[in-house]
């Protein structure tokens, strides 16, 4: 691994589906990179002993991306709520010019969800769909915890921070069906990082469970994937 700096992670053979199971269907895991929107070729991958935890590395010729994904426990704050969740890390690098990359979690044919609703909330956005028993919630820092990161250097250059502030309504769009991440031109070697949590309940429970477990920090979602 390039990125991410992990221990005890063994090579396993090739997933390339990046799909994330949920009650409600399969959400995949779209990237492009500009110009072109390159296709990302995926070249190794793995696995923690826990079992709870893989990377994925994905390259073109000028973009080098790393996916951790993560079973995340219960939640510590509010360990009543009974749901299940999974976070997906990525740490993207350019090795040349690269002119926007983006990251989209969607809802992939055959879902069951026969709503949705945006929830966002402070440092969060966020958007739940539901059927008559189950609740799926997908949350992302919204821009203003985007650029407080970056004004920090804490994995996202700091010459971004004034892009997020004035392109609020673009980085982060929340669709019928989606949510996606969009960065601007990346000169080489800057490094940024972006984070999708997806957290599923029972209807019936706490309706804010998967709320509350998709407002994650950066820190505890590296914490949970053994890795920094």
């Amino acid at each position: 691994m390039r990125l991410f700096r992990a221990t005890d992670y063994t090579l396993i053979d090739l997933d390339t589906s990046s799909q994330i199971r949920t009650p409600l269907g399969n959400l995949g895991l779209r990237y492009a990179v500009k110009p072109g929107s390159e296709p990302l070729n995926q070249n190794r991958r793995y696995q923690h002993p826990s079992g709870v935890s893989a990377i994925s590395q994905w390259e073109t010729p000028n973009c080098l991306l790393e996916e951790l994904i993560v079973a995340l426990p219960r939640s510590t704050l509010s360990p009543s709520l009974d749901f299940s969740s999974q976070a997906i890390v990525m740490r993207v690098q350019a090795l040349s010019g690269v002119q926007g990359f983006d990251a989209e979690l969607v809802w992939l044919p055959g879902y069951c969800w026969v709503e949705g609703w945006g929830e966002p909330g402070e440092g969060v956005e966020a958007r739940s769909w539901a059927d008559e028993t189950w609740k799926v919630t997908i949350g992302t820092e919204d821009f203003e915890y985007l650029a407080g990161r970056s004004r920090a250097a804490k994995w996202m250059p700091r010459r971004l921070s004034t892009y997020f502030e004035s392109h609020a309504e673009e980085v982060v769009q929340v669709k019928g069906g989606s949510i996606s991440i969009h960065l601007p031109s990346l000169e080489s070697g800057e490094c940024c990082q972006l984070q999708f949590v997806v957290a599923s309940s029972h209807r019936e429970d706490d309706d804010q469970a998967t709320w509350f477990a998709v407002n994650q920090r950066p820190e505890a979602l590296l914490l949970a994937g053994n890795c920094e």
